[in-house]
C-alpha cells in the first residue's frame, strides 16, 4: 500500500514534539494562563508556507491559529536570552 508523504513535514514534527514523541528537543507543554490582563489586537506578517503550517498544527490539536500563537509566544518569551 502507498503512504502518501506528509504534507506539513515540520507541522508533523511539531505535532510529534507536542505529543512529546521528540526527547531530544524542548517540550512545548500546554499550561494554565499565565497572562490574565484584557486582550490587544496586533498585526503580524509571516510567510504564506509558516501559516499553512500553523493552521495544520491548529486543526490537528483542535486549538485556533490564535491559541497556538499565543502559546508559541509565552514560550518563546519564557525560553529566550537577550545578549
Amino acid at each position: 500500500m502507498y503512504t502518501f508523504p506528509p504534507l506539513f513535514p515540520l507541522a508533523d514534527d511539531r505535532l510529534r514534539r507536542f505529543r512529546g514523541e521528540l526527547m531530544d528537543e524542548p517540550i512545548f507543554r500546554i499550561e494554565k494562563k499565565k497572562y490574565i490582563e484584557e486582550t490587544t489586537v496586533i498585526s503580524l506578517r509571516i510567510p504564506k508556507d509558516m501559516l499553512r503550517e500553523l493552521d495544520a498544527l491548529a486543526k490537528e490539536t483542535g486549538h485556533s491559529r490564535n491559541e497556538i500563537l499565543q502559546m508559541g509566544l509565552e514560550f518563546a518569551l519564557g525560553h529566550m536570552v537577550s545578549k
